[in-house]
């Protein structure tokens, strides 16, 4: 006789595949389902009797507003009263990381507004132990109930970059944005699930894709389609290359793979891109990473659906005098700071080599 660690036995099984409810045993063994079926011949470390119940597996809530609860909450009420197994956080851009010190206060009262949960209940349950959000991820890393996923907010985001100007509604700068995409990559890298962004149905799919690209968007080049042949592809490509703008390109499924490889041979490996397919559709997905990624995982996939490639933008071979040209009339519209990261950003630069010729710059008159 099979020996389990836990037998359920009785219950009403529905298994999530779509069939009708049934009456029969669940036999698990290390942590894993091992047996179904109706009156198991079974011994077991210990047996439940679910007679009357459901047995169903457990439930991924993938809309949750737990981001404050889960610094003292242990147990994840009511949701784990009622089968959830995992619950998915950072909804509706709203939660409390990254956060300075500051902000705490405006955090909660954002997400009081927003779902309506008591400030005062927020205010009393966290302690503010983080900053970043790799630290948020820390202090939340005790023993619960159930397994949960973190995304990074929007707005705590927007906060932590903008401050006032972000409250107030201002549209952000290059230099913000630039400072956006850099925490929110370092929160992804802490082990983040994601970021939340969807698109609406639209009549172009380049913009909806270069919404849920993750990658520059205040100056894109729409490209079209890529030639057929490979030696034409692959010239297309080097002319493009060095475009200061993150390129937006169509492609079937049936050469998608042979443009990507054409892309690592002409763009190099390392240079961030995304695949997006199906958009705005039933089986949307969107693929983000380095083209020598993106390369490695379509080798191995089959893809199906319209498909628009997305590639970071290019760097221009930049002289000492334009960079200088660029800084001054950047300087005298905005902040020493601002300004450098704008030139960076858009010539793609060092940050910290343009920084420091502002300081030159500046300090020379």
């Amino acid at each position: 006789m099979a020996k389990y660690d836990l037998l359920i036995r009785g219950g009403e099984l529905i298994d999530g595949l779509g069939g009708p409810r049934r009456r029969a045993d669940v036999a698990v063994k290390d942590g894993r389902i091992a047996a179904i079926g109706s009156e198991l011949e079974a011994d077991a470390t210990e047996t439940l009797d679910a007679t009357g119940l459901l047995v169903t597996p457990g439930f991924v809530d993938i809309h949750t507003h737990y981001d404050g609860q889960v610094s003292w909450d242990a147990d994840f009420l009511p949701s784990a009263w009622h089968g959830v197994t995992t619950a998915v956080m950072g909804n509706c851009g709203v939660g409390f990381a990254p956060v300075r010190p500051a902000d705490r206060q405006r955090l909660i009262e954002l997400m009081e507004g927003v779902e309506d949960i008591p400030g005062s209940a927020l205010a009393e349950g966290i302690d503010f132990r983080w900053e970043s959000f790799a630290e948020y991820m820390e202090a939340v890393d005790f023993p619960h109930t159930m397994d949960f996923v973190m995304q990074v907010p929007h707005d705590a985001l927007r906060v932590y970059v903008m401050g006032d100007r972000a409250v107030a509604g201002e549209p952000a700068t290059e230099a913000d944005i630039a400072e956006m995409r850099r925490l929110l990559r370092e929160a992804l890298e802490a082990g983040a699930a994601g970021f939340l962004v969807t698109a609406a149905p639209g009549p172009s799919a380049v913009l909806a894709a270069l919404s849920l690209s993750g990658l520059p968007s205040d100056r894109f080049l729409f490209a079209g389609f890529a030639p057929s042949q490979q030696g034409a592809r692959r010239r297309w490509l080097e002319d493009l290359a060095p475009v200061p703008a993150t390129l937006v390109i169509y492609e079937s499924p049936r050469r998608v793979r042979e443009l990507l490889e054409d892309m690592v041979h002409s763009l190099g490996e390392e240079r961030e891109a995304a695949l997006c397919r199906e958009l705005t559709k039933k089986f949307e997905e969107v693929l983000r990473g380095s083209l020598g990624a993106l390369a490695a995982i379509v080798a191995e996939r089959e893809l199906k659906g319209e498909i628009v490639v997305l590639v970071d933008r290019g760097t221009l071979s930049v002289t000492e005098e334009t960079m200088e040209e660029a800084l001054r009339s950047a300087m005298a519209r905005m902040s020493l700071k601002d300004a450098a990261a704008e030139v960076a950003e858009a010539y793609g630069l060092p940050r910290r080599k343009v920084y420091q010729a502002a300081l030159e710059l500046e300090k020379n008159g």
